[in-house]
């Protein structure tokens, strides 16, 4: 055992040392960081064609050098349609073709976007049926393969069809269909 301590100790020693090369005097606290002031401004989304509402704003995206903003219209009797706006600046906007292709398609309300590119793709939702169970579609805009897929029962995986009505970036319009 008397060769086990001198190897002991030098481990202590050599602990005690990087220990105490980690201490540094404090030198004063380091100053604090100036806080983030963004400009807030007030800006007014134009009503999409359709009959009048209440706007309703869910999410709002920017990329390729373009804002937009995803939502719904609500009207007096608390139905919803789908609504999309795009800017090119953050201030001005204009309201975005949207057009759904099923009974809860257009009833529905976009609640989350994404894009890359100056595509953008959004998440809607509308309740309803016997369950009133969230009844959910993909949308997209200016990409006609997007590569956006969603589930459909059990465990199959498949890809929404493409824009109906012509060619990319036309208008946006709910991707899934019925079936299998």
């Amino acid at each position: 055992m008397p060769r086990r301590w001198p190897l002991a100790a030098l481990g202590v020693l050599v602990g005690c040392a990087v220990l105490l090369a980690g201490c540094r005097s404090a030198e004063g606290p380091a100053p604090a960081p100036e806080p983030v002031r963004p400009e807030w401004r007030a800006v007014d989304l134009p009503a999409p064609p359709g009959g009048p509402g209440r706007l309703v704003l869910r999410d709002a995206v920017a990329c390729g050098g373009r804002w937009f903003a995803v939502g719904a219209v609500a009207d007096a009797s608390g139905g919803t349609r789908p609504a999309a706006w795009s800017s090119g600046d953050g201030i001005s906007w204009s309201a975005l073709p949207v057009r759904g292709e099923t009974f809860y398609g257009r009833q529905h309300v976009l609640y989350a976007a994404a894009c890359r590119d100056g595509r953008v793709a959004a998440l809607g939702a509308q309740v309803g049926g016997v369950h009133g169970n969230p009844r959910t579609g993909t949308w997209a805009r200016g990409c006609c393969r997007c590569r956006v897929w969603w589930r459909w029962g059990g465990s199959w995986w498949r890809r929404p069809v493409t824009a109906a009505g012509g060619g990319c970036g036309v208008r946006w319009t709910a991707a899934r269909r019925g079936g299998r």
